[in-house]
């Protein structure tokens, strides 16, 4: 029960943070993710009860007993539900943030998608494939190595927990920083710098997160130039006529 309510907890961070991407958007967006959240922890709740405990005759252990009593467990067709719900969960999480990535590369807005790039849509494709590998390898074990089904339970759970992690420090490594990066300046496009002080408050921004951005430091050495060249021209001396 413990691991489940792990898997639910970070199944919750991962849909709530593919959430935020759609926060201005329409409501079918919201409620397309809220279904996918909830659908699958629901399936991992229903699948818990076809696990059932069916009582076998096996061959006696020792010579000389006439029978004994084995208990086994009928879980494939829970684990399988399981496995297949948890893809269908990633793949849903990764063709959304892929959508509203190309979104904002439509958009012309770089620094946005690099950040969706490395932040998120990454971590859901690693999910995604790492979901179906496991359930290709779930249904291929053959019957007599039955019992090895369950070694690929933890591997996708230590995954999706060390993602979820990966995600929280990065997201606490920018609120920690005294200069936090905004949603007005991630979606300002470098024409829009009217000041050398706001460029540059964005560009030591943006370095301090570890984000890099040509076109802002590109932006910051024209701006300065701008300025330099309209300061000459304001402190020169019209030339006298004798």
């Amino acid at each position: 029960m413990g691991r489940l309510c792990t898997l639910h907890t970070t199944t919750i961070f991962l849909g709530l943070r593919t959430y935020a991407l759609y926060r201005d958007q329409g409501e079918s967006y919201k409620w397309t993710i809220t279904f996918v959240v909830g659908g699958l922890n629901c399936t991992m709740f229903v699948s818990l009860g076809l696990v059932t405990k069916e009582i076998k005759l096996a061959p006696p252990p020792v010579s000389g007993l006439t029978c004994s009593f084995s208990f086994q467990s009928s879980s494939y067709t829970a684990g399988l539900i399981q496995f297949i719900a948890t893809v269908v969960y990633d793949v849903c999480l990764f063709s959304l943030t892929a959508y509203r990535m190309f979104r904002y590369y439509r958009e012309g807005n770089r620094r946005l998608t690099r950040i969706i790039m490395r932040d998120a849509l990454l971590y859901t494709s690693v999910l995604s494939c790492g979901g179906i590998a496991t359930l290709v390898l779930y249904t291929g074990v053959s019957p007599p190595r039955a019992q090895l089904r369950g070694l690929l339970v933890g591997p996708m759970k230590a995954l999706a927990v060390i993602i979820a992690s990966r995600l929280v420090l990065n997201l606490r490594k920018i609120v920690l920083n005294p200069d936090a990066v905004t949603f007005e300046t991630l979606t300002a496009t470098p024409g829009q710098a009217v000041s050398v002080d706001s460029v540059v408050f964005r560009a030591r921004s943006f370095a301090q997160s570890g984000i890099e951005d040509d076109d802002s430091v590109m932006t910051v050495g024209r701006s300065r130039d701008n300025l330099n060249l309209r300061t000459k021209q304001q402190t020169s001396f019209p030339p006298q006529i004798d």
